[in-house]
């Protein structure tokens, strides 16, 4: 049956991690150009050579731009093969360029602190994931300036279209940190492993949490790279996002940050006065906030 809701769940599963739809520019050219040294090939005494043969003129049959063929044909045909080359490439590279080829580039940053070698390297890894999340979800709210992001999680305020000032609310990493739930009950019946970590945030008087999956981890890691979420996404992988982005304005908040051409930044704070509450205007600078231009208002 050609049904998809007949095929098992596990090999729908399997199809989603296919080293062979994932592209890869680089190694696809070489696998095109010459497979034979396109990868450090392993090699095995008295294997035959039929199935290298077979792909091999498979390869130079397979149609070509320019023939008289529908593009789509020829798409079609040549990321088959390519497919195959791919997968062989996988399994039988002898470096360690293998890693590269899995679909989920940040699996082995997630195994790190979900099944740890030691807590040295867990502690590193935690790290690492913080701040790959968290700078990611400030590129998300359209703040690029890098001193900030390196110190702060930055969460846009101003949600009028094409507005002259932006505001941000600013949330320091130090803030945040990382947990596995290890279900210790859970292994005593079956063999378990966690699949994602919760990030945790406290600050004032409010609590958040973010479940963060391997899908939303790519996702994070693709918009890192200047990737724009689109609609699907933010209806998707990025629903528990913005809970946990919702979570956090809630909670008591004495400073907003905001900037006309994300290179002049200005803090607005309200601190207590004999007379009430006092709004003071700071300039921002890379390395903190400077008094220079303070003004009450």
């Amino acid at each position: 049956m050609t049904d998809e809701r007949a095929v098992d769940r596990l090999v729908r599963r399997l199809r989603e991690i296919d080293v062979g739809l994932v592209n890869s520019p680089v190694l696809d050219r070489r696998l095109d150009h010459d497979p034979s040294v396109a990868v450090p090939w392993m090699t095995f005494e008295g294997r035959s050579g039929q199935a290298w043969q077979i792909i091999c003129t498979l390869t130079q049959n397979v149609p070509r731009p320019g023939d008289d063929l529908p593009l789509e044909t020829i798409t079609v045909r040549r990321r088959a093969i390519q497919s195959m080359w791919r997968r062989w490439a996988y399994f039988e590279r002898r470096d360690e360029g293998w890693q590269e080829m899995l679909p989920y580039r940040s699996a082995a940053l997630l195994e790190r602190i979900v099944a740890p070698k030691n807590v040295e390297d867990e502690k590193k890894a935690s790290s690492e994931l913080l701040n790959q999340v968290l700078d990611a979800i400030s590129l998300s709210e359209g703040l690029r300036n890098r001193e900030i992001r390196e110190r702060y999680l930055a969460l846009k305020i101003t949600r009028v279209k094409d507005a002259r000032v932006r505001s941000y609310r600013l949330f320091p990493k130090v803030s945040f940190s990382t947990k596995v739930d290890k279900a210790p009950g859970l292994v005593d019946y079956i063999e378990y492993a966690p699949d994602a970590l919760d990030i945790i945030a406290e600050r004032g008087e409010g609590v958040a949490q973010l479940r963060l999956s391997l899908d939303l981890l790519e996702m994070l890691e693709l918009v890192g790279n200047g990737y724009r979420p689109t609609a699907s996404d933010l209806q998707g992988l990025f629903v528990n996002l913005l809970i946990f982005r919702n979570e956090l304005l809630t909670t008591t908040f004495d400073d907003v940050l905001v900037t006309t051409d994300d290179r002049e930044f200005y803090k607005i704070s309200a601190e207590g006065a004999s007379e009430g509450i006092r709004l003071v205007l700071k300039k921002h600078s890379e390395l903190g906030y400077t008094g220079t231009q303070e003004i009450s208002l």
